[in-house]
């Protein structure tokens, strides 16, 4: 599988300025991140919760995801999802959307088929592909699922599930695994998750 390739030396920057206003790297404790949620992942005939079977999920994850993401996020926090964030018609994603705090901002995954003006309308915020944030020691790359990237790029992304470990070596570097399976059903603060990333960083 290719690399990512960009275009030119100044095409971090370039992303960073497009996401400013999610991260601040020097002002990063208001930021939390999660992925692959899979609100109302359910069987539309029988009512089974489908992402439970299919990842082993206790009975009230649901219950745990709401109830931990409040405790920790504010209104005024923004939280980013990596993710395959709900399934169902958009009320019934707004009304998950509505018990949760923080200003959130959906990377696109693999379940996220609607558009921006569809997810705005549920006040989520969709950014459409992977980006990269620069901070003073290392780029970080945020995607759904594991990307090839530069070498020196740490990554973190959801999609697997509880397939891959939380740290993982793939493609000659380090991920990060975010989806809730991992970070048991709680949003992880930026800042406590950088603190990894500076280990990882004098790892590789």
């Amino acid at each position: 599988m290719k690399k990512i390739k960009y275009s030119n030396n100044n095409m971090f920057d370039d992303l960073l300025s497009n996401y400013s206003e999610i991260f601040d790297i020097n002002n990063i404790q208001d930021v939390f991140v999660i992925s692959d949620t899979h609100f109302n992942h359910i069987d539309r005939v029988t009512g089974e919760d489908r992402i439970a079977r299919y990842c082993g999920r206790p009975i009230d994850w649901k219950e745990q995801v709401i109830n931990n993401w409040n405790r920790l996020a504010t209104k005024d926090d923004i939280v980013l999802h990596l993710g395959d964030f709900a399934f169902g018609s958009k009320e019934e994603v707004y009304n998950i959307r509505k018990q949760l705090n923080g200003k959130i901002y959906l990377l696109k995954g693999n379940h996220d088929r609607h558009s921006v003006g569809w997810f705005n309308d549920v006040g989520i915020t969709l950014i459409k592909k992977p980006f990269v944030v620069k901070s003073e020691h290392f780029p970080i790359l945020f995607s759904h699922a594991v990307k090839p990237c530069l070498s020196k790029v740490l990554g973190i992304n959801g999609h697997q599930h509880e397939k891959i470990p939380f740290i993982t070596n793939k493609f000659g570097n380090y991920h990060i695994n975010i989806s809730v399976e991992q970070i048991h059903y709680t949003p992880i603060r930026f800042r406590d998750l950088y603190e990894s990333l500076l280990l990882l960083h004098y790892i590789v």
